[in-house]
């Protein structure tokens, strides 16, 4: 399949303040050095601890937060660079569904008005009865009623929210759709509806998404690829099934470990020991290393790099090294 989207060597630091009276600068890696691509028609599941910084490289790759360093490729092109002007067209075909649909729908406007937004910024539909019409079509779409058109946000509950969310999103016809939390603030039965209509409107408009979450059980319904992230670095990157039958880091293991299970008796579970390392004072070696049970002698003086170990199964561990 065609790559849509490549990342390489993505960094997106955060200013701390000064370190000391000599005014040295101290920096933030909420994105470190990642690398992956995104194929046509893909799901890649982005997934790891809150703070991990997985929020913060969506927002990345569709340039809300400026990169530090590295280069973004959609089709190929660059766009790490390019001046919000110049970004203009690229937003119609990169959109973001965000994890609270609330907060990200003006209340004082109708449902109709929020979803005819981009068609005005965007000069798509240039007439208001065909606006109408195209917007009565995304509600319907997305599971909606076409009568809701002058309702507001606050006549609707949480996964009727994220609907108009999404039909906001499929209004520019994007081709990357970034899902951030999109599901963690709903019910469970609405999860599945939301995962099930994403999984719907994926086929019908060739749609390619990166879903990020925090529960590897969302992720593994929807994802074909999932990276699992730590303190701003992809330890493990494979396929959904060969991640959860074979997991590789020590990390991906506790958190799959971490999925409540219907089990007739106690298993075996990876543990975690130590704290968190501060991201002001990461380790010099592998950021894990602190935690890790399984840590050698090298993770601690090395940070290991993100090498394939087998076929389209990446990982960066001491442990897996030549």
């Amino acid at each position: 399949m065609m790559k849509i989207l490549e990342v390489k060597q993505l960094k997106k630091y955060f200013f701390a303040g000064k370190a000391s009276f000599l005014g040295e600068k101290k920096w933030i890696p909420a994105v470190d050095d990642i690398n992956f691509d995104l194929k046509n028609g893909e799901t890649l599941g982005l997934a790891g601890e809150s703070g991990c910084g997985k929020s913060t490289l969506g927002r990345t790759m569709l340039k809300l937060l400026e990169p530090t360093a590295g280069s973004i490729y959609f089709k190929d092109e660059d766009i790490s660079k390019k001046s919000p002007k110049l970004m203009k067209p690229f937003r119609k075909k990169m959109q973001m569904i965000f994890q609270d649909p609330y907060a990200s729908l003006n209340p004082r406007m109708t449902i109709g008005n929020i979803i005819a937004e981009p068609l005005i910024v965007h000069d798509i539909i240039k007439t208001k009865n065909e606006r109408i019409k195209k917007v009565k079509k995304l509600l319907e779409d997305v599971g909606l009623q076409p009568n809701y058109y002058e309702r507001y946000p606050s006549e609707f509950s949480g996964g009727q929210r994220q609907r108009v969310m999404i039909a906001r999103v499929l209004a520019t016809e994007p081709e990357i759709v970034i899902a951030d939390e999109a599901v963690s603030a709903l019910d469970v039965s609405i999860q599945s509806q939301i995962l099930n209509l994403m999984c719907d409107l994926q086929d019908e408009y060739n749609l390619s998404y990166i879903f990020i979450s925090h529960d590897l059980g969302v992720v593994k319904f929807i994802s074909d690829r999932i990276a699992v992230m730590y303190l701003g670095k992809i330890v493990e990157l494979a396929e959904s099934n060969e991640l959860y039958n074979n997991p590789l880091h020590p990390y991906t293991k506790v958190l799959l470990d971490s999925i409540p299970k219907l089990e007739n008796k106690l298993s075996k579970k990876s543990n975690l020991t130590g704290e968190i390392p501060s991201a002001m004072d990461l380790p010099a070696g592998c950021r894990f290393e602190p935690r890790c049970e399984k840590r050698i002698k090298t993770c601690k003086m090395k940070a290991p790099e993100l090498k394939e170990v087998s076929q389209n199964h990446f990982v960066s561990c001491h442990l897996f090294e030549e």
